[in-house]
């Protein structure tokens, strides 16, 4: 069973976009919205797992490099 639903502040020219857009693909703004909200998912989830993924270095070896970089930023040529 379909549904109608309202969607609240879109643009004249963003909604004309859209409507171009789902034409130009041949499927209706019911599928092409889907299609959006699919493709947001995917992007946000890669960028869930790079940055909730389980560390690859202890804090221990991070504070290590840390104070490697300091110590080689020291070195003429290096700006701090």
């Amino acid at each position: 069973m379909e549904s109608i639903r309202t969607v609240k502040n879109v643009d004249e020219e963003t909604w004309n976009e859209l409507k171009v857009i789902s034409k130009r693909n041949k499927i209706n703004i019911g599928k092409m919205i889907k299609l959006i909200v699919n493709e947001h998912k995917s992007k946000n989830n890669f960028w869930n797992r790079v940055l909730n993924n389980k560390k690859i270095l202890s804090d221990a070896e991070a504070e290590a490099i840390m104070e490697s970089v300091k110590e080689s930023r020291k070195e003429k040529g290096f700006r701090e």
